[in-house]
């Protein structure tokens, strides 16, 4: 109870400053919201560049062990064993 009346006399003072602030205050909050969106945004489309990018090269190395695996084994795939 006792801060409330320290406080009474800057009222006026809180009331005044918060009317000149508020219509600064929310333009700027509502941008750096924006600015936050954008951000996100662009990180989405960054991480999905570079998983599409990594899937590639992993297809690429799938397709080249592939190759090799056929050039060293010819025919069907099987492996003869001497006896």
């Amino acid at each position: 109870m006792t801060q409330n009346r320290q406080f009474r006399p800057y009222r006026k003072v809180i009331e005044t400053v918060r009317g000149y602030i508020s219509p600064i205050a929310r333009p700027a909050a509502k941008s750096l919201i924006k600015a936050g969106m954008i951000a996100y945004q662009q990180a989405e489309q960054l991480y999905a560049g570079a998983v599409e990018g990594i899937g590639d090269i992993v297809a690429e190395a799938q397709q080249e062990i592939g190759a090799t695996t056929s050039a060293q084994n010819p025919g069907d795939g099987s492996v003869s064993r001497a006896t």
